[in-house]
């Protein structure tokens, strides 16, 4: 009888492998990754060190809590070490983030306030924050557009716009273009944008992976794109099944019967011999990649693709500084798993993300807009109530926003978005730059 191993034995396995252990942003863990943690750990490990600052808290809607911070000083009976300074910010914006921040009630007992540790400071203690008030959101965009122009290009790589939606980054990228400000809305990219790129991961997991009928649907999908083919993923399968052939060649076989072009074509030759012979994989995949770039006389490279093309190059040589050049194959596909898909932009580029988006990144100039109630906070965490988490976690998001800043901060806020009159956001009020009587 074949003896299954449990659980218990691959964590206790863990814990011989790895005996520290540290988890940072333990702030985001949510209950199910506490619960992982817990069952890796068992009953008596205790060397795990936790970085975490409940101020930092703004993904409460996916399980997020303070309450994990408080459950793992309980049930390690670890020893909470606070470290208040603050060497990122100038000290008017570290007041600014303490006097918005204690009013939140879901946090830490008698946690200390920041202290203001930066000495080089660079610029006047006038300009480390500003608030600006435009009349319209259309004016607020135009009038940041228009101060970031006028500082030049030597600080637009160093410069970022947050805000509390995507839409309203959407307009502050319009501006930015309309004055020559070369700019990029950053995100997370799960998955490459032109199916060759898609059909080229595809291919790679179905090599390390030959069973896998979800990857193949991927694959089959995307070379129907390239190739203006219709191979039906399920006849596929089928007609591997009944012979007793891998997914894969058969799937080969099946394109090679419809195609017609000859790029095409070249990228299933190179494919044919992949599976019996997996060393070849790496200078196939060099083969294939300048086979994308192979279009009829006169065309012009698919902007996509283009872009793809960089971020593999990035990403190829990132994975094997951090793994080697030969690590195996699936090894390679589960760091390709973890990054983003989108290539570094070019210097000089102004960055514009959600407040969510900047979690962990820090600028020399951020501008923070759209702080209207309403807007941030959103409307929809007025309607459940100033005390409620919802309100908190948003004052968490300007808390973060702020803290992004290493030089100079700039506030924003217009009187009236799409047309409806907003008053100040209550976070200016917190944090001093707005009196109440203005609300």
């Amino acid at each position: 009888m074949t003896k299954v191993i449990g659980t218990p034995a691959i964590a206790a396995r863990y814990r011989r492998s790895y005996p520290y252990w540290l988890i940072d942003e333990f702030q985001d863990t949510n209950s199910a990754q506490y619960k992982f943690v817990r069952a890796l750990a068992g009953k008596d490990f205790r060397n795990i060190f936790a970085v975490a600052d409940d101020d930092q808290i703004i993904y409460e809607w996916n399980g997020a809590s303070y309450r994990q911070i408080q459950s793992f000083l309980s049930d390690y009976s670890a020893q909470a070490l606070q470290l208040p300074t603050n060497y990122r910010c100038p000290a008017a914006i570290v007041e600014a983030a303490n006097r918005l921040v204690v009013y939140n009630a879901q946090r830490t007992a008698n946690k200390e306030p920041l202290i203001a540790g930066k000495t080089d400071v660079k610029y006047p203690v006038a300009e480390h924050i500003q608030l600006c008030v435009y009349d319209t959101d259309e004016e607020e965009a135009d009038g940041i557009a228009k101060e970031i122009a006028e500082h030049g290009r030597a600080r637009w790589g160093q410069t970022t716009v947050l805000a509390r939606t995507k839409g309203l980054l959407e307009r502050m990228n319009a501006a930015l273009r309309t004055r020559h400000v070369p700019s990029f809305i950053a995100q997370r990219r799960d998955d490459f944008l032109s199916p060759q790129f898609r059909w080229l991961v595809a291919v790679l997991r179905q090599l390390a992976r030959p069973l896998d009928r979800r990857n193949l649907a991927v694959l089959i999908e995307a070379f129907n794109r390239i190739a203006e083919i219709s191979v039906s993923v399920e006849q596929v399968i089928a007609e591997a099944e009944t012979i007793g052939r891998s997914y894969f060649v058969t799937w080969i076989d099946s394109a090679s019967r419809d195609i017609q072009g000859t790029q095409q074509s070249n990228l299933l030759t190179l494919l044919a011999t992949l599976e019996v012979d997996p060393v070849s994989i790496k200078p196939a995949v060099e083969t294939i990649l300048a086979e994308f770039v192979k279009l009829p006389m006169g065309a012009a490279i698919d902007s996509d693709l283009a872009e793809d093309a960089a971020a593999w190059r990035e990403l190829s040589r990132d994975i094997a500084c951090h793994i080697g050049k030969n690590a195996p194959l699936d090894q390679f596909l589960q760091e390709l798993q973890l990054r983003s898909k989108e290539p570094t932009p070019k210097p000089d580029t102004v960055t514009l993300m959600t407040i969510h988006g900047a979690k962990g990144r820090e600028f020399d100039f951020v501008f923070v807009i759209g702080l209207a109630e309403d807007v941030m906070p959103s409307f929809q965490a007025k309607q459940k109530g100033d005390r409620s988490p919802e309100m908190e976690e948003e004052r968490r998001n300007c808390f973060v926003a702020i803290t992004r800043t290493k030089e100079c901060l700039v506030l924003s806020r217009a009187r009236q978005y799409r047309g409806w009159s907003k008053e100040p956001s209550r976070f200016l009020v917190e944090m001093g730059l707005v009196e109440s009587s203005e609300k």
